[in-house]
C-alpha cells in the first residue's frame, strides 16, 4: 500500500501545516484521501482493503526545530481510535525516535565524508610502458569501520617506480585524516629526497615524531628500478623497507609464491624513531609483486600467518594474469562475505 499509493497525508496542505507546527494529528476516520481515490486498481487497492484502516494518529518527528518526518499509527477493524494517553505515549516515542534518527543521519554523513576523503586520496597509479600496475581499495562493509588503509604509486625523478601501502591505527574520521597526513608525508619525502625506501621511512618517522602525529601506523615503502648492468637485459630489482607492515609477496611465472619475510622493524608514530633497513630482491621474467594491508590477510578473523598462506594459495593459480585481473580475483576469492576491515591492494609486474 505505502509503495503504490498515489497520494497520502503529505498531499493534504492543512494536515501538513499542522504537522509542521509540531502538533500531533488524530484522524478518527480514514477517508478516501488516504485510501480510496489515492489507490490504483490491483494489488495496491487489495492491500489497502486488507488493512481495513479506521483511524490514525500522525506525530511529527522534530529535532532541533526541524521536522524530519512523521510517525504514523493506524488502527484497523473494530479497534477504537487512540486514547489521549496513547497519543501522549506516541508523542514521547516520536521525540526519542527523532533524536535517534538525527544522530544516525549525522553520523552517517560524517562517515560518508571520511570515505569520500579516503577515496579521493587514493589516486590511480601512473601508467608506463614498462610496468603493469593495478590498485584496489575496498572499505569495510560496516560504516563504523571506515579506517586508514591506503596505497600509493608514483614515479621518482630517476625513473624508479615508488610503491607504498600503509594502515593507520583506528577506524574513524580521525584515522582517515591521519592517513591523509601520513600518505602526503611519505610521498613528499620520497620524491624530494630519494635515498631509497629505508631512508624515506626514517625521515618520515622523524617528521611524524617532531610534528606530534599522535597515532600508530604500519607502512611498507618499495621501489622497482632497473640499475645499470653489463648485460643486454637490465633486470628489475625490488627494494623495500617495512615499518611493521605485512611483507611483500612474489608471484613467480610458474605459479610459485614467495613471501618476502624479513626481520620486523618498528611501527611509525611510536615517538622513538628507529634505523630502517633496505631489502633487495632481483625479479625474474614474468614475476609479479603483490602488496597488501592486513585487512585482506585477517579477513574472517584469520591470523596474519594464516592469511598469508591463504593469499599465497589464491595467487598460485593466477600466474600470467594481468595486474588488474589478479586484484579482482584476489578480492573475489579472499574477501568473501562482508569485509571486517578496510582492504588496500597493489599489484605490479614488469611487462
Amino acid at each position: 500500500y505505502l509503495g503504490g499509493r498515489l497520494s497520502g497525508a503529505r498531499d493534504r496542505p492543512g494536515l501538513m501545516t499542522q504537522l509542521l507546527s509540531g502538533q500531533p494529528v488524530q484522524l478518527t476516520g480514514v477517508g478516501p484521501e488516504l485510501g480510496g481515490q489515492a489507490l490504483p486498481d490491483g494489488s495496491v487497492r487489495a492491500a489497502w482493503e486488507r488493512l481495513a484502516a479506521t483511524s490514525a494518529v500522525l506525530v511529527p518527528l522534530i529535532v532541533h526545530g526541524e521536522t524530519l518526518g512523521a510517525l504514523s499509527l493506524v488502527n484497523a477493524g473494530d479497534r477504537p481510535p487512540h486514547t489521549p494517553d496513547e497519543v501522549a505515549t506516541a508523542v514521547e516515542v516520536a521525540r526519542r525516535g527523532g533524536l535517534a534518527l538525527d544522530n544516525a543521519r549525522l553520523y552517517g554523513r560524517q562517515l560518508k565524508v571520511a570515505e569520500t576523503l579516503q577515496r579521493s586520496l587514493l589516486t590511480p597509479p601512473p601508467r608506463t610502458d614498462d610496468l603493469d600496475i593495478a590498485v584496489r581499495y575496498r572499505p569495510a562493509s560496516r560504516h563504523t569501520l571506515v579506517g586508514g588503509d591506503f596505497y600509493d604509486a608514483f614515479l621518482q625523478p630517476d625513473g624508479a617506480m615508488s610503491l607504498v601501502v600503509g594502515d593507520v591505527a583506528g577506524h574513524s574520521v580521525d584515522a582517515t585524516a591521519a592517513m591523509s597526513e601520513l600518505r602526503s608525508t611519505v610521498r613528499a619525502l620520497a620524491f624530494d629526497q630519494g635515498g631509497g625506501p629505508g631512508a624515506t621511512l626514517q625521515r618520515t618517522d622523524r617528521a611524524l615524531t617532531g610534528l606530534g602525529f599522535g597515532t600508530l601506523a604500519t607502512v611498507l615503502v618499495a621501489s622497482l628500478e632497473q640499475p645499470p648492468s653489463g648485460g643486454v637485459v637490465r633486470p628489475w630489482v625490488l627494494r623495500w623497507s617495512s615499518a611493521g607492515h605485512p611483507p611483500p609477496l612474489l608471484l613467480r611465472a610458474d605459479g610459485g609464491v614467495a613471501v618476502l619475510e624479513r626481520p620486523a622493524e618498528r611501527l611509525l608514530g611510536t615517538g622513538f624513531p628507529a634505523t630502517r633497513s633496505d631489502h633487495r630482491q632481483v625479479l625474474s621474467g614474468g614475476e609479479t609483486v603483490v602488496l597488501v594491508t592486513d585487512g585482506l590477510l585477517e579477513h574472517g578473523r584469520a591470523g596474519i600467518d594464516e592469511g598469508l598462506a591463504r593469499l599465497s594459495g589464491v595467487l598460485g593459480g593466477l600466474a600470467g594474469r594481468s595486474a588488474a585481473a589478479i586484484c579482482d580475483e584476489v578480492l573475489d576469492r579472499v574477501v568473501t562475505g562482508p569485509a571486517d576491515d578496510d582492504v588496500a591492494l597493489l599489484v605490479v609486474r614488469p611487462r
